[in-house]
């Protein structure tokens, strides 16, 4: 049994644990390589669209099963084990997807079949598929001598293991952090759902009961927004603020370093591949085609709407100097949002919290799923969900039911 690789369509997500990360990646890793090998076997005469370029886009299936599970796995819900596992087979992978692009042998058959005549009689669909597909090798370095096809390599793999370390840093700093209010005096101006969120977080975390309630705040969004919006105390709103732009870059979780290591590598690989900077590799086949007319778009843009900011930010100003009584000043970081928020609500009389009763979860997913139906004459219903702790569900499941990764996650088919 290979959970991560099952063919099921509804994923058994408690079947999803790490011991079983490395036989099944190391088996979908083997199934794949296996296919690419046929591939590359693939005589002249004997080449077909079939057995070439559509045979490569089906050799990973299997890894690109596996493999996914389990990064959305790592994205939403983490744990240790899993993240060790999956560390352990990082290399591995990254190697095998980077070879695709490098492996002489491959590239000789797609390339002498992708530029034949057969080609321009098979359906347009397919050529646009044959022509994207010889790019993608081309710009990942099919046509580079040996010594630098290595290099290239040996750079996607430190870039994967750097890129999942600098993510890691950022998810770790970011659950790290906490702040408990005890005194409910000090949470004046914030709504009473976010009040309600961070007493059921602090309960949660064992620093809050019933007889002795506490609040806890995170940098999670759902809870540090309504803080930055809400709150009258400025002193709170700035130790979160200021939390918050210390995220990966402070302590063991400082990211600055693996920053500039990436920058250097990304560097190293645009001009191996024959490009300026990565941004113009990055942008190749993409609308802006380069970095320099990205970043001329860019600052086209901030040039537009520089008048507009900087009026509004003069009148927010001047707000919060008429309400507080004290000379107008520039705004904090801390204090934007909260007084745009004061603002807001005097000039509309427009309060989230008022509306949100009118817009209950299951009201809004099924007034969204309704427009799509209408859209797209498509119908969309929901499925009863089920969750298990990991490793602990049955065999088989009762019929109609699906499994969740987490007991809050509601399912959805059409």
């Amino acid at each position: 049994m290979n959970p991560f690789l099952s063919p099921e369509f509804h994923v058994r997500w408690s079947q999803l644990v790490p011991s079983a990360i490395e036989p099944d990646i190391r088996l979908a890793l083997d199934i794949a390589k296996e296919q690419v090998e046929k591939i590359c076997n693939v005589a002249p005469a004997d080449a077909t669209y079939e057995n070439t370029f559509l045979a490569l886009e089906n050799a990973s299936d299997a890894l690109n099963h596996g493999w996914g599970r389990l990064n959305h796995l790592d994205s939403v819900s983490d744990s240790p084990a899993q993240r060790e596992a999956l560390n352990k087979m990082l290399p591995d992978v990254t190697e095998f997807y980077s070879s695709i692009a490098l492996n002489d042998r491959l590239w000789k058959v797609l390339k002498s079949f992708g530029e034949s005549a057969a080609v321009k009689s098979l359906d347009p669909i397919v050529q646009r598929h044959i022509e994207e597909t010889l790019a993608d090798f081309r710009q990942s370095g099919a046509d580079l001598p040996d010594e630098k096809k290595k290099r290239i390599a040996e750079i996607d793999s430190e870039l994967s293991k750097l890129t999942k370390t600098y993510s890691e840093h950022v998810l770790d700093s970011t659950n790290a952090w906490e702040l408990v209010i005890t005194e409910e005096s000090k949470l004046a101006g914030l709504p009473d759902s976010a009040k309600a969120g961070a007493l059921a977080n602090a309960k949660a975390k064992g620093v809050a009961t019933d007889e002795k309630p506490a609040w806890r705040f995170t940098l999670q969004f759902p809870s540090m927004f309504p803080v930055m919006q809400h709150l009258h105390d400025d002193g709170i709103r700035r130790q979160v603020w200021e939390a918050s732009s210390k995220i990966g870059g402070e302590g063991e979780y400082d990211n600055t370093s693996l920053v500039w290591q990436i920058l250097e590598l990304r560097q190293e690989k645009a001009a191996i591949l024959g490009h300026g900077h990565f941004a113009d590799l990055t942008l190749l086949r993409r609308m802006a085609r380069t970095g320099e007319s990205a970043i001329q778009f860019i600052e086209n843009l901030h040039n537009r709407i520089k008048p507009a900011f900087l009026a509004e930010y003069r009148q927010l100003s001047q707000y919060k100097a008429a309400k507080s009584g004290q000379p107008e000043s520039l705004l904090e970081p801390w204090e934007v949002a909260y007084w745009a928020e004061r603002q807001r609500k005097e000039n509309f009389d427009l309060d989230d919290e008022v509306l949100r009763p009118y817009f209950p979860v299951d009201g809004v997913m099924s007034g969204m799923f309704e427009i799509a139906a209408r859209l797209f004459g498509i119908t969309i219903r929901k499925l009863k969900s089920v969750y298990y702790e990991s490793g602990s569900s049955p065999d088989v499941l009762p019929e109609g039911v699906v499994e969740a990764w987490h007991p809050e996650v509601a399912s959805w088919i059409s």
